[in-house]
């Protein structure tokens, strides 16, 4: 039995340590795309915004489809005591919004976007 917890928390490591990663690997793909919006006007706020929104979309709308799919809400509605699993997915959901977007916005407040520009890169 402790083999197996053990087993099953280090995947769940190296599952939620892939899925930040990814994320960050694709806010990092879309910096140009950030400078080019900071060149046509855009604040810092507007593109904090943004980074939290596209992460928010990335992560919330698939767990809102899942969520709609009838056999779950049956599920819920058959099983009453496992209810804390889903509050403990949705606050999992929330904390790796807030953390993949904080690294995003910290990252990029320290980059200067123009430099992204350059060819010769």
């Amino acid at each position: 039995m402790g083999n197996a917890f053990c087993m099953f928390c280090c995947k769940c490591i190296i599952m939620i340590c892939g899925f930040i990663s990814s994320i960050y690997m694709l806010i990092d793909h879309n910096f140009v795309e950030y400078a080019v919006h900071q060149i046509y006007g855009a604040t810092p706020q507007m593109l904090y915004l943004r980074i939290i929104l596209f992460v928010i979309f990335i992560v919330l709308l698939p767990a809102a489809i899942f969520y709609n799919v009838p056999d779950i809400k049956d599920f819920m509605k058959v099983s009453p005591e496992l209810k804390w699993v889903w509050w403990f997915m949705a606050i999992f959901l929330l904390i790796m919004v807030v953390l993949v977007s904080v690294l995003a916005i910290l990252r990029l407040s320290k980059k200067d976007l123009t430099e992204f520009l350059r060819r010769d890169r």
